[in-house]
């Protein structure tokens, strides 16, 4: 059996739980493989049916750590502004620790080797997790 072998490394990336909101945003240890697929329909730019597609990874980081980020949470707002006009929006910032994992490395293996092109060349942006983390 043939395979594509597919090597991504990154700066940094975290694979987030998926109900934690605020105060901290954990990350998985490694990529679960419904990003994993995800990856690999963001390459080729369109929903590949799952059926028949077979995947096996290899997953590496050299450090782990924690970074301070920020979501503005906003609302409808009342009042008016300084010169009179009528506020639209007003929020809050709250700052959380997302866990983050350092110089990743996923080695992908795949069972279409026809699919070498859409790796040379993906549609999207290859991130590994956030869209920051780009690979």
């Amino acid at each position: 059996m043939q395979a594509l072998k597919i090597v991504l490394e990154g700066m940094t990336t975290s694979f987030r739980y998926p109900h934690f909101m605020l105060g901290v945003q954990p990350s998985f240890p490694l990529p679960p493989p419904a990003t994993v697929y995800g990856h690999v329909c963001s390459a080729l730019g369109e929903w590949v049916d799952p059926e028949g597609l077979v995947f096996a990874y290899h997953f590496t980081v050299a450090g782990e750590g924690h970074d301070l980020e920020h979501t503005h949470v906003l609302s409808a707002a009342s009042g008016k502004l300084p010169g009179g006009e009528r506020k639209v929006l007003e929020g809050n910032v709250n700052p959380f620790k997302r866990h983050i994992l350092l110089f990743p490395r996923l080695t992908l293996y795949l069972n279409r080797p026809d699919w070498i092109d859409a790796f040379r060349y993906p549609r999207y942006p290859v991130v590994l997790g956030r869209s920051q983390d780009l690979a």
